[in-house]
């Protein structure tokens, strides 16, 4: 089947309904899924496939929170 390689890219943000990333062969060095953690996340399964980085929704929230506070105070 088609195979992908999104290593090239900077980064690669998942906001697709899509069941699976089986094609996807090279993920990028950031991977930021639009999806709870709570969801299912083909993006997460295919990153931890792949020993790919992984954040999710609820982390990038959490990281930006901080970053905030971090100006802030």
């Amino acid at each position: 089947g088609m195979q992908i390689d999104l290593s090239g890219y900077d980064a690669v943000l998942d906001f697709s309904n899509m069941g699976n990333f089986s094609m996807v062969q090279k993920l990028g060095m950031v991977n930021l899924d639009m999806k709870s953690i709570k969801e299912f996340s083909p993006l997460r399964q295919r990153a931890s496939e792949l020993g790919a980085p992984y954040t999710s929704y609820d982390d990038l929230i959490e990281k930006l929170t901080q970053a905030v506070y971090r100006v802030i105070y």
